[in-house]
């Protein structure tokens, strides 16, 4: 469990004025426009994680227990799980059931993906090829949430923006079996305690994981026959009689664009699945505050 007043440099019985301006001294140091690397972000986000905590006297209050080795217990009004909501979708039957629990920590981070293309090449007297190498960084900001549940502490993942969780918190997450598929993925969050829900990743990707293998194919076939269709009837009306350069240009830009441009068929049935399942939970959260 990470030390919050020890990062933002605090004794753990500061009051809040004296929390506030360390956070607002450190955030300026360590901001990622400032620092520009992938250590100024994961300083920042732990800052931020921080103050989120500490700001808040519940959640301050929950994380000095934790600390303690007091973890709070699951809250009664959510001490067991409610019956599993049936949702159908694109042939598929899916079935969410919610599990209660308290939010034990929320850990933030940042990681560096560095990828390089390219490099050497073959030159003669000095003349010829010669590519420099690309290299390319990104930083991603990475989320585990550890909740406790009656059974047992879960940990769940999420990429993106950080989820408005504190230790303390009464939570439900939301899992997804389909019927006759093995995984049981946890596909949203649900913050009882600021009445909100959300992602752990994208709606697409919730569709996408309780998507079954002959949907993924039957996606796939509908990919490729459109756009080998489109690009018949463009290459009958445009390119078939043209020059050179028009076959050129046909192959190195027209073929890209309609693959790109039909991409979302690839997840037809995945942004199906998880609209039904957007409704779904969004029903289901508003009802239960």
């Amino acid at each position: 469990m990470k030390d919050y007043y020890a990062i933002l440099g605090v004794a753990p019985d500061a009051p809040q004025e004296v929390i506030r301006a360390a956070y607002q001294v450190l955030i300026k140091m360590h901001h990622p426009d400032r620092g520009g690397n992938a250590a100024s972000a994961a300083t920042a986000a732990e800052i931020n994680n921080a103050y989120r905590v500490l700001s808040d006297p519940a959640g301050r209050a929950a994380y000095d227990a934790a600390a303690r080795g007091q973890a709070p217990a699951v809250a009664s009004t959510v001490a067991r799980a409610r019956s599993p909501v049936r949702v159908v979708a694109a042939n598929h039957a899916v079935d969410l059931r919610f599990v209660p629990g308290t939010v034990l920590s929320s850990d933030v981070w940042a990681e560096e993906t560095t990828t390089a293309r390219g490099g050497g090449g073959f030159t003669f007297a000095g003349f010829g090829y010669s590519r420099r190498a690309q290299v390319n960084s990104r930083s991603t900001t990475k989320q585990r949430i550890g909740v406790r549940t009656a059974g047992a502490d879960l940990f769940v993942d999420h990429i993106g923006p950080p989820l408005p969780v504190a230790p303390g918190q009464a939570v439900e997450l939301v899992q997804a079996t389909l019927d006759r598929s093995m995984g049981r993925p946890y596909i949203a969050l649900i913050n009882r305690s600021l009445g909100q829900w959300f992602w752990t990743a994208s709606q697409v990707d919730a569709g996408a994981l309780v998507r079954t293998s002959s949907a993924r194919l039957l996606d796939g076939i509908a990919y490729i026959s459109f756009v080998a269709a489109l690009a018949f009837v463009l290459w009958l009306a445009f390119v078939r009689d043209g020059g050179f350069f028009v076959w050129l240009a046909f192959v190195v830009l027209g073929v890209p664009v309609l693959l790109g441009g039909c991409t979302p068929l690839l997840f037809r049935t995945a942004n199906k699945i998880g609209a039904a399942l957007r409704a779904a939970i969004s029903t289901a959260a508003g009802a239960a505050r």
